[in-house]
C-alpha cells in the first residue's frame, strides 16, 4: 500500500510539472512579447511628418515657393538691367530757361510720346509748373498730337516766356527721343491759339 501511495504522489508531481511547462509555453507564445530595446529606440527616433500634408505634397509646396521666388527675382533683375536713361527738358526755376535733365525709365515701360510727355509733366510739376495735358496721340509715322486744356499752363496763368518754355520742353523732349517725330499742338482738340502764339492744325512745332 505504501508503495502505491508513493507511486501516486510521484505521478501527480510529474503531471503537475508537465502542466506547468505547458502553461509557460502558451504564455510565451500568445502573451505580450517585449520589444527589443534597439528596435524601440529606432522607432522613437523616426522623424515626425506634418499630419496635414503627405511628403509629396510638402515637397511640391516647397518646389512651388522656390519657383515663384526665382521667377520674381528674374523679373526684378530684368527690369533693372533693361532700364534706360532719357534726356528730357524742364524749366530752370532760377533763370526760367529750358534745361536738359536725365531721367531713368524702367525697361517694362514703353518709350513713346505719351510716356515722354508724362515725364516732362512730372518734371515741370516739381518746379511748381502744373501743366494740363489732356491727351497725347502718336501715329505709325510718329506724328504726335499734344492736346492741352484751356484753363491751365501753358494756355492760361503764364506769360509768353513761360508759355514758350513749356512748349519747348514737351516738343524737344519728344523729337529728341523719337526719331522722325513731329509735334502738332492743340487746345481742347482745336488749333493752338493764345494771346502769344498761334499754330494751325497742320502746323508742326
Amino acid at each position: 500500500m505504501m508503495r502505491r501511495k508513493l507511486w501516486r504522489q510521484l505521478l501527480f508531481c510529474l503531471l503537475g510539472v508537465c502542466m506547468l511547462s505547458v502553461l509557460a509555453g502558451c504564455g510565451s507564445k500568445y502573451g505580450e512579447i517585449p520589444q527589443n530595446s534597439a528596435e524601440t529606440e529606432a522607432s522613437n527616433s523616426l522623424p515626425t511628418q506634418d499630419i496635414n500634408k503627405t511628403p509629396d505634397q510638402a515637397a511640391a509646396n516647397d518646389a512651388s515657393v522656390s519657383a515663384d521666388n526665382t521667377v520674381l527675382n528674374e523679373e526684378v533683375q530684368t527690369a533693372i538691367d533693361s532700364a534706360v536713361d532719357l534726356q528730357i527738358y524742364t524749366i530752370d526755376p532760377d533763370s526760367l530757361d529750358v534745361k536738359a535733365v536725365t531721367v531713368s525709365v524702367s525697361g517694362n515701360r514703353k518709350i513713346d510720346a505719351k510716356t515722354i510727355a508724362g515725364l516732362v509733366t512730372e518734371e515741370l510739376s516739381s518746379q511748381s509748373v502744373d501743366v494740363d495735358v489732356l491727351d497725347v496721340t502718336q501715329d505709325a509715322e510718329n506724328n504726335v498730337i499734344l492736346n492741352f486744356g484751356d484753363d491751365a499752363p501753358p494756355v492760361m496763368n503764364v506769360g509768353s516766356t513761360i508759355e514758350a518754355a513749356i512748349l519747348d520742353c514737351y516738343c524737344h523732349s519728344i523729337t529728341d527721343n523719337i526719331a522722325g517725330s513731329k509735334v502738332y499742338l492743340r487746345i481742347n482738340g482745336g488749333r493752338y491759339e493764345t494771346g502769344h502764339l498761334l499754330f494751325e492744325l497742320n502746323e508742326a512745332y
